[in-house]
């Protein structure tokens, strides 16, 4: 009898390892199942994602950016029209100022040089002279330096120099005095300055007497304007070399400055 309860208790025993066996199996099957799902769910939604960013990166190349491009470009062009319409409105002033300021100078043009070199009749002037003189004395003195025969009217400025640059009292049309020696003069050839205005380096050597020599001069190139129309030049002094410890002796003095015109001919 205790033989039979061995034998059924391990037949017992035996038929519950299985159906645990059974079960271990049955679970880990259905756990690399599960496993086996969700990677391949995870691979199809990385594939969808790259999908989705190909898709947005398509659009944004193609149509959105090109827009934004064009938006700006719009925006850039608005821009510059109206600043070309502020600027042609600021230049529109300026001219109708400039053209009433040259029509004062010719309406007035013996009083404005008067004004100019001595500073006699300014008050009864507009106030568009009084407060435009170095513009207005420019305007009197660049004139046109070609003829029929040449180009350069060397002449000319042979003459301003002798009769105007070198006179100690260079607004007296009878006066011959002067108080310096030209030496020598070096007339470049001219180059263009803007459009049909140009420009002559010239180079003087010139004794003066003494400084008062020197600023008599100096003031005849930058402060006034000759009486004589034919005689009128405008310079602009780049450069003196003047001993200034010896400014009781005479000396001589090298004088580089530009000689501007206007050359309507040229082409």
């Amino acid at each position: 009898m205790t033989e039979n309860n061995e034998i059924l208790d391990k037949l017992i025993g035996s038929q519950k390892n299985e159906n645990l066996i059974s079960d271990f199996d049955s679970t880990t099957t259905n756990n690399v199942t599960s496993i086996t799902t969700s990677r391949v769910v995870g691979v199809r939604y990385k594939f969808y994602a790259i999908i989705l960013l190909l898709l947005i990166f398509v659009i944004w190349y193609n149509y959105i950016l090109p827009s934004y491009e064009k938006y700006e470009n719009k925006k850039i062009e608005l821009s510059n029209i109206e600043l070309q319409l502020s600027s042609f409105q600021t230049k529109k002033i300026k001219y109708e100022s400039n053209m009433w300021l040259v029509d004062t100078i010719k309406n007035l043009e013996n009083q404005v040089i008067n004004c100019v070199n001595t500073l006699e009749w300014c008050k009864e002037l507009p106030d568009i002279v009084k407060n435009n003189f170095s513009v207005v004395r420019s305007y009197l003195l660049l004139t046109e330096m070609s003829n029929n025969k040449m180009s350069l009217d060397e002449k000319k400025i042979l003459a301003n120099i002798d009769w105007f640059l070198l006179k100690k009292d260079s607004l007296n049309l009878n006066s011959t005095t002067s108080n310096w020696f030209l030496n020598k003069i070096i007339i470049w050839e001219k180059e263009k300055f803007n459009e049909n205005l140009y420009f002559v380096p010239i180079e003087l050597n010139i004794t003066f007497n003494d400084k008062n020599g020197l600023m008599s001069f100096i003031d005849n190139v930058e402060k006034k304007v000759p009486l004589q129309e034919d005689l009128r030049i405008l310079y602009k002094i780049e450069k003196i070399n003047y001993d200034i410890v010896n400014y009781d002796e005479p000396q001589e003095s090298s004088i580089f400055m530009y000689w501007y015109f206007y050359d309507n001919k040229t082409k």
